[in-house]
């Protein structure tokens, strides 16, 4: 390469040696976009900003999420105990997760009532760890983190149904 040679969005200069200096002149980024609050990796995940309909769609998704990876968990520790019973498992845990997945399931289908009670479930459970294992708990952590995505379900869910606009038909309508 030339000393002083132009490329396209560069210009090298001293490009001899290890000395070697590439300026970028038109792609560096402006002050303005800068990483902020928005535009940080794990940021969408813990607090979602909810202000159109593809936005209350995700925070649904992540109600989703929650209580679906709940189901899954509480489907394979029931039927890990009927196998070889370790001990903190029951066979009722295969029930609680067929529960797990109907919520899941009508998250996924915009149901606020639903969402309120996945909400419920999970503020509850987390209670009951603390109070019978304290605060030690290991899987506390993911239970605060469901919690925390079970919230955006519940945002979401009523979002959703203030930005698109449709009308929940009341009980009165419905009886005939």
């Amino acid at each position: 390469m030339k000393p002083d040679a132009v490329i396209p969005n560069f210009t090298a200069t001293q490009a001899s040696g290890t000395n070697a200096r590439i300026e970028e002149t038109s792609m560096l980024p402006s002050r303005s976009t800068t990483e902020t609050s928005e535009n940080r990796p794990g940021t969408k995940l813990l607090w979602p900003k909810i202000v159109d309909v593809q936005s209350a769609d995700f925070a649904i998704t992540l109600g989703w999420l929650a209580s679906a990876g709940m189901a899954l968990w509480l489907l394979v520790l029931g039927h890990l105990a009927l196998l070889t019973k370790p001990p903190g498992t029951s066979a009722w845990m295969i029930p609680g997760g067929a529960v797990e997945a109907f919520v899941a399931w009508r998250v996924l289908q915009r149901s606020r009532t639903w969402a309120v009670i996945a909400l419920l479930d999970s503020m509850l459970g987390i209670s009951w760890v603390l109070f019978t294992r304290g605060s030690g708990a290991s899987f506390t952590y993911f239970g605060l983190l469901a919690l925390l995505w079970r919230i955006h379900g519940v945002r979401g869910t009523f979002a959703y149904t203030k930005l698109a606009g449709r009308e929940v038909p009341s009980r009165d309508q419905n009886a005939t």
